[in-house]
């Protein structure tokens, strides 16, 4: 595989996993690196178009979706948790001066801290460009992504399910 490709498969998979099996709706468009063809830009973008509207979002559909990625975890291997947690240190570096990226989420507790990064990780360009910017410099996660892709995806659309029947599409 070219370096570009290399570079647009981390940048890829960065993107898919900013808040771990969430329905961020980053990708490279062309880069289909499963086997299935499962397209991740129209099945995110249908659940980010829902899920990121300042007016209709609140607390209580937020703290369902992260159920949904908690039980998508549910029988996943230790190294995918590590990953998650790698990913989390990496969004730490992030938080900070985010607030006013989702002020407008005026029925969503921001002061609940996990509420909070898991609305970040879905709805704030500016969040989900310095994630992919820190990860992009950061080569043993993006390895570590690219080994347990195959098993990311099937916990995936586990999540996928369950956030469609949350936000009813």
């Amino acid at each position: 595989m070219s370096n570009y490709a290399n570079m647009c498969m981390l940048i890829l998979l960065s993107q898919i996993l900013l808040s771990l099996l969430s329905l961020n709706n980053w990708f490279i468009v062309g880069i289909n690196a499963n086997t299935d063809n499962f397209d991740f830009e129209e099945n995110t973008g249908k659940l980010r178009k829902a899920f990121c509207v300042p007016t209709q979002t609140d607390t209580q559909i937020v703290r369902k979706l992260i159920d949904c990625e908690d039980k998508s975890l549910n029988g996943v291997s230790n190294d995918l948790k590590q990953l998650k947690t790698q990913y989390h240190k990496i969004e730490e570096q992030c938080l900070n001066g985010m607030d006013g990226d989702i002020s407008a989420y005026s029925k969503v507790d921001l002061k609940d801290e996990k509420v909070k990064r898991f609305l970040l990780s879905e709805c704030s360009q500016k969040f989900i460009d310095c994630t992919t910017n820190k990860l992009s410099k950061d080569e043993t996660t993006a390895k570590n992504m690219q080994k347990l892709y195959q098993e990311f995806l099937g916990s995936y659309k586990k999540h996928l399910e369950c956030a469609k029947k949350v936000l009813n599409i």
